[in-house]
């Protein structure tokens, strides 16, 4: 997919998991829109990465955008249900081709919350949300 080219052109993208093609991770999904390297290792079209910032926002507000949830849910902000996450280490240090080997410490979402030091396995389903980019921006 050229998601470079779509947020220079000034267009709002997400990275959705369309599962079972594709497993629910956020981290990965960030990872591969970065670094544009497949699962075997094979860099596609570098020139179409993007920023880590344009990877949280497509998995945040953005992603919230394109499901007209954006004035619910994809930021905090007051009034809006605060989803989260929270990793063992602030990811923006981490090199991208990393962002999946982040260790989810606690979640809250408006269902449910959980404690404790669990790392996501980058192929299952996450109960956790990232909604917030700010979640992971510090």
């Amino acid at each position: 997919m050229p998601i470079g080219s779509a947020i220079k052109g000034g267009h709002r993208v997400s990275l959705p998991a369309d599962w079972p093609m594709f497993p629910p991770g956020p981290f990965k999904l960030m990872r591969t829109a970065i670094t544009r390297t497949s699962r075997n290792g094979d860099i596609l079209n570098s020139s179409e990465g993007i920023s880590p910032e344009q990877a949280r926002r497509a998995i945040a507000i953005d992603a919230a955008w394109q499901l007209f949830m954006d004035g619910r849910v994809g930021s905090i902000e007051p009034g809006k249900l605060a989803d989260f996450t929270v990793v063992d280490r602030n990811p923006p240090p981490v090199p991208p081709s990393d962002l999946h080997d982040l260790i989810v410490r606690a979640g809250a979402t408006r269902a449910n919350s959980s404690l404790g030091s669990q790392k996501v396995p980058p192929h299952s389903s996450s109960p956790h949300s990232l909604r917030n980019p700010k979640a992971i921006t510090g």
